[in-house]
């Protein structure tokens, strides 16, 4: 029954050693597949880092060939708003008549021959303004200078 039972024994720590062998070389071979696959898909990350870091720089040069960026908003340039006084102050001349009237309104006043092309560009600058007639009378200096002009409802 020794015998038997020596058999016994030893059949299993070797049963026990092969299997255990079985497993450890299992192990190893799943290891090896494991990292195989994890170098595979760290090699396909690192390619796909270097195309986005290619991309970012041409992104970058892109912009850098950009013109420079305007301003969405655009400050609205407001008119001025119509002043006799400031046009006289402005342009040196002193008031003889201003009649303002419904469909028309006339302005006289005394300018002096240097100012009369001045007078009409700054009109123009009014936004509502609108320059029906005008007359220039005498030829002494200051003269008489007479406009007639119209005005928009918003300019009122």
């Amino acid at each position: 029954m020794s015998h038997l039972k020596y058999l016994f024994i030893h059949s299993s720590r070797r049963y026990f050693l092969i299997i255990l062998s079985g497993l450890l070389l299992t192990g190893i071979v799943a290891g090896y597949l494991l990292q195989a696959d994890y170098q595979q898909q760290y090699r396909y990350i690192q390619q796909r880092n270097m195309r986005l870091e290619q991309h970012i720089v041409t992104l970058k040069q892109e912009v850098n060939t950009l013109p420079p960026a305007t301003s969405i908003f655009t400050p609205v340039a407001v008119a001025p708003v119509f002043s006799v006084i400031e046009i006289l102050k402005k342009s040196g001349g002193r008031l003889i008549n201003w009649q303002p009237g419904e469909p028309q309104e006339t302005l006289e006043f005394l300018l002096r021959w240097e100012k009369v092309p001045w007078i009409f560009r700054h009109l123009s600058y009014y936004q509502g303004i609108n320059l029906t007639s005008f007359s220039i009378g005498d030829t002494k200096d200051p003269m008489v200078v007479m406009l007639t002009l119209v005005f928009s409802h918003e300019n009122k």
